[in-house]
């Protein structure tokens, strides 16, 4: 089932939007509820991205799960003997952390059903300069990219014979934390070439693009917006008028 870009896009901005209004753990939980349906309504496949992107699941998990074990603020939920395992605040941060990035990735993952000529055809129908709208894509495009390189830095050390899954947990997060320097440099190699690339093809040469094909906005999306729509404003109805009528 075919969407138009710019619903695609509004879907996306509204949830992040959303996350940013209602940080609230019951909030973020239907945030992220109504993320997992709106990707399951644009086609995104979650067991092959999920198996693509183990990696930054594992991570979103790990983060949680220290903020979960080295929080001590709060009451204490599970102790042993004197010492507190687990705190009110620590359950707190770690289900914020979870929900809140797990939305952005969804969001994320949203975007990805899309071709980079696709959305930045929308973004351009929605007004947004030209310049602005292929270095938002540009920044899209460099999600895949981390990852592979994220994903050929992890085998370049297995090849070495290092098992990182055998490290204790303690070294393991320090082992990560040194395969971000070459992930970084080959993110910046990469970002050089592509403004050489630009550079050389005239890049922004003219004050203005004119563009081959254009979207349509069909009935299907017209309803799928309706729909966003009236969840968000019932949502800050909800959120909203009850702190109005306090103050």
């Amino acid at each position: 089932m075919s969407f138009d870009p710019r619903l695609k896009i509004a879907a996306v901005a509204l949830l992040g939007i959303s996350l940013f209004l209602w940080p609230e753990i019951p909030s973020l939980s239907v945030i992220l509820l109504a993320s997992i349906g709106l990707g399951l309504l644009f086609g995104v496949k979650y067991r092959a991205q999920f198996t693509t992107l183990r990696h930054l699941f594992q991570l979103i998990v790990i983060v949680s799960l220290m903020q979960l074990l080295f929080i001590r603020t709060g009451e204490v939920l599970v102790s042993l003997g004197s010492f507190p395992l687990i705190t009110t605040d620590g359950l707190d941060r770690a289900a914020f952390t979870a929900l809140f990035y797990s939305s952005l990735l969804v969001g994320g993952l949203i975007m990805t059903t899309m071709t980079n000529s696709q959305a930045v055809r929308g973004l351009l129908q929605l007004g947004l300069p030209y310049r602005l709208a292929f270095m938002t894509m540009i920044a899209f495009d460099f999600i895949p990219f981390f990852r592979e390189a994220f994903d050929d830095t992890v085998r370049a050390i297995q090849l070495r014979g290092v098992d990182i899954k055998s490290i204790p947990l303690r070294n393991r997060l320090r082992v990560y934390s040194y395969l971000l320097t070459p992930v970084v440099a080959s993110a910046l190699m990469k970002a050089r070439y592509l403004a050489l690339s630009m550079q050389t093809r005239g890049f922004g040469a003219l004050p203005k693009r004119t563009m081959y094909r254009s979207s349509s906005f069909s009935a299907r999306d017209w309803i799928v917006l309706a729909l966003l729509l009236s969840l968000f404003l019932a949502f800050l109805s909800i959120k909203v008028l009850p702190r109005m009528a306090i103050s």
